[in-house]
């Protein structure tokens, strides 16, 4: 009886000590996914960020190409004029150089957002971000 009773306590024991094991685990384990949803989070936000920009930086982009179009427009209008060209046209034309800098140097600054969402997809496929945003009116 006595055999039986020590018996007993030594199994009670050792599953005393294995539950505690196990409740640290447990512990360790919460504070774990805890850290990586707030790293997920993290993440999911920047990216959002990431894409505002872009869609930001493209609208721009857009934008500066019709004034630069319009720009040629007039350029070639008073190129093939009889008349000199106008101080006004010489001013544009000098504007259009400026606003073609400016065109290619926002290119280059999508080109490397397009980089940095790219990466953050090839770092977290799950999340589905467009390649590029949608325009006015454009279904999906």
């Amino acid at each position: 009886m006595a055999s039986e009773r020590e018996r007993l306590q030594s199994d009670l024991t050792v599953a005393r000590a294995a539950r505690v094991r196990l409740e640290g685990r447990t512990n360790s384990l919460e504070t774990a996914a805890a850290d990586a949803v707030r790293i997920l989070d993290a993440e999911r936000a920047e990216r959002d960020q990431l894409a505002a920009r872009i869609r930001e930086q493209q609208a721009r982009l857009e934008a500066l190409e019709t004034e630069r179009e319009t720009l040629v427009q007039a350029l070639e209008e008073a190129k093939t004029s009889a008349a000199p060209p106008p101080e006004d046209v010489l001013e544009m034309a000098a504007e259009m150089e400026v606003l073609q800098a400016h065109v290619e140097k926002m290119q280059d600054q999508l080109a490397a957002r397009e980089a940095e969402l790219a990466e953050l997809r090839r770092a977290m496929p799950a999340l589905d971000v467009p390649s590029a945003p949608r325009k006015v009116g454009e279904r999906e």
